[in-house]
Parts: structure tokens; C-alpha cells; sequence
């Protein structure tokens, strides 16, 4: 097989058109490679978001609404794109064993795409599913979406809103099951812990909240709780 790849930190480039991977055992750190996105439209834009798959995958985010995989092995051009959205991807995780990525952008809708086993040029990516985020009576700033992460146990996936709110998930099908309301501004992060039991969430209103009992909250009937830990 092909030699392991050395400790790389992957980030936008100085203009934030290309992605840098950064070689984590030169000191300084230096530069290994550049990843170069395939252009759609005029270009791809500004790199949002970034995701590991593993030690040889990489998956990008671009302002132009396409997810972007990279085979580090070959480090150069894309090997595969996906326009999933309208308007600038700004999230982006992947379910367990790596089977499917879901999206989130400005453009008020989740995507659920399958990750096909071998990222062969024009083959990187399954058919993808949508979700929409429901309107709220927000003044401003509603369905946007700034972060998502699926659970450890693959079962649940969060996002986390413009619209001030967490929303819980059933994976891969994307069914909408609950909504935690706590924060005063956009949700701009979420995580689950390791055990799956706890979800942590963080906002442009300087706080971080901590939600637990996730799984009996989520395997109700869909509604809005507000009960959470802040820190």
C-alpha cells in the first residue's frame, strides 16, 4: 500500500481560493502541497469548511455551493464534485465509517450525500437528498446554516442555525425530530461527546450551552425544548 502521509493541517490558502496542507513535522511548518477545487461556475470561490475523512480523503466546502474531495495521495485537482447547494457551503461532516457526508449553506437546506468507496474521477459522490430548514418568525437571519456534526453512534445529526436554534436529526434520512432553543444568536458550532449522550453547542452570543439526555429528547414527537447547562 502507499506509505503513510505525514501529519498535515489542511487550511484555505492566503486568498482562501485554494486548499494548503501544511507538514506538521518541519520546523517551521511548512507547505506540502496545494489542493486545487474544479470550478463550476467562473470559479469556486472562497474555501468555507474543510473535513478529514481519513489520512488519504479530504472534503471542502466552496462559496459557490459544491463539496470538493481530494485524494491526498495525489495531491493536485480535485477528484470529484458535488454542486449540493445555492448559495456558500459552510459545514460539513461525515457520517460513521465515512458511508455519507452532510452539508449545510446559506441557502436553507441540509444535504445528505453518499460517499462512494473509491474516489475515482466523476465517481467521488452518490446520488445527494434534501432537507429544508422550516421558517421561523425570526426578524432576520433565519434557515442559514453554520454547523452540523452526526453522532458518534450514528444515529442522530445537529445543525446548528442563523435562526438561533439547534435542531435534532434522525441520520441519513434527515427526518426533523427536535429543536433546542437556548441561544440569543446564531448557533455557530455543535458536538457531541464521545459517549453520544451529551451535545454541546456554541453561539455569537458568547456562550456555550451543554444539552444532555439527547437520545430521549430526540425519540419523541418533535417540539422545542429549552433546558440546558450554560457556560
Amino acid at each position: 500500500g502507499a506509505p503513510p502521509l505525514p501529519p498535515l493541517v489542511a487550511l484555505p490558502s492566503e486568498d482562501a481560493t485554494e486548499v494548503s496542507l501544511v507538514d506538521l513535522r518541519q520546523q517551521p511548518a511548512a507547505e506540502a502541497a496545494r489542493l486545487l477545487p474544479i470550478a463550476t461556475r467562473e470559479r469556486a470561490g472562497m474555501l468555507m469548511c474543510l473535513h478529514f475523512l481519513g489520512e488519504h480523503d479530504l472534503l471542502a466546502g466552496w462559496e459557490d455551493g459544491t463539496l470538493q474531495r481530494f485524494d491526498l495521495r495525489a495531491p493536485g485537482r480535485a477528484v470529484g464534485c458535488a454542486p449540493l447547494h445555492s448559495e456558500p457551503l459552510l459545514c460539513v461532516d461525515a457520517g460513521p465509517r465515512a458511508k455519507a457526508a452532510v452539508t449545510g449553506a446559506a441557502d436553507c437546506h441540509l444535504c445528505v450525500v453518499p460517499l462512494q468507496a473509491a474516489a475515482a474521477a466523476g465517481a467521488a459522490f452518490g446520488e445527494p437528498s434534501r432537507a429544508p430548514i422550516p421558517p421561523t418568525n425570526e426578524g432576520s437571519g433565519s434557515g442559514g446554516i453554520a454547523a452540523v456534526r452526526v453522532r458518534p453512534d450514528g444515529k442522530i445529526a445537529a445543525s446548528g442555525g442563523w435562526d438561533r436554534r439547534v435542531r435534532l436529526w434522525q441520520w441519513r434520512r434527515m427526518k426533523p425530530l427536535a429543536i433546542l432553543r437556548h441561544h440569543t444568536a446564531t448557533v455557530n458550532a455543535v458536538d457531541f461527546s464521545a459517549c453520544s449522550s451529551w451535545l454541546a453547542s456554541g453561539s455569537a452570543d458568547q456562550t456555550v450551552a451543554l444539552w444532555e439526555e439527547l437520545y430521549s429528547a430526540a425519540s419523541g414527537a418533535g417540539g422545542e425544548r429549552t433546558n440546558a447547562q450554560r457556560g
